[in-house]
């Protein structure tokens, strides 16, 4: 048991060198100017999606009252929020990997991506892609293209003729 303390020991600092254990902050994030610049960006982020709802609700209502004038009556059903009422003041954003963002899973939440992938039936893996959508009911489409893009790129020109997939898992298979 110790020799293989020791041989993890030395493995160990093979990779991170003797004064390093691994877990120090990524070099771009160790003074605090690249911290604060960080920062300053995911609340760049958060402000530009924040605008980007108000547009989108200020642009609903814009129509819903174009509708009401155009036909003299007031539409039927709730009035849409007002455009500061639909901003998710709650959103949160990563300053170490913006592009991943907050995914809700079986097990809870979790800071990542969703990542798709098309096998054979024999289980070999012939196509692979991340997404930032949570859900998997969009990505069949957008696969099935990575798929193409793949065999084409690997001059295979047969074409699956059938396959089965499955929401949820991100796994489709050819067969």
């Amino acid at each position: 048991m110790h020799k293989e303390m020791k041989a993890a020991d030395a493995a160990e600092y093979a990779r991170h060198g003797k004064e390093s254990q691994g877990d120090e902050l990524p070099p771009d994030l160790r003074s605090k100017r690249e911290r604060l610049t960080r920062l300053q960006e995911a609340k760049e982020r958060l402000e530009l999606a924040a605008t980007a709802e108000r547009l989108v609700q200020e642009e609903k209502l814009g129509k819903r009252a174009e509708e009401e004038q155009q036909s003299g009556k007031k539409k039927p059903g709730r009035k849409p929020a007002s455009p500061e009422a639909v901003i998710n003041h709650d959103r949160k954003a990563n300053p170490t990997d913006p592009a991943s963002r907050i995914m809700k899973t079986r097990q809870g939440h979790v800071q990542g991506f969703n990542a798709q992938a098309i096998v054979t039936a024999g289980q070999c893996i012939v196509s692979a892609d991340i997404t930032q959508e949570e859900n998997d009911v969009h990505q069949l489409e957008p696969m099935l293209a990575v798929l193409e893009a793949t065999l084409e790129a690997a001059g295979i020109e047969g074409r699956p003729q059938a396959l089965a997939a499955e929401a949820g898992t991100g796994m489709t298979s050819l067969i």
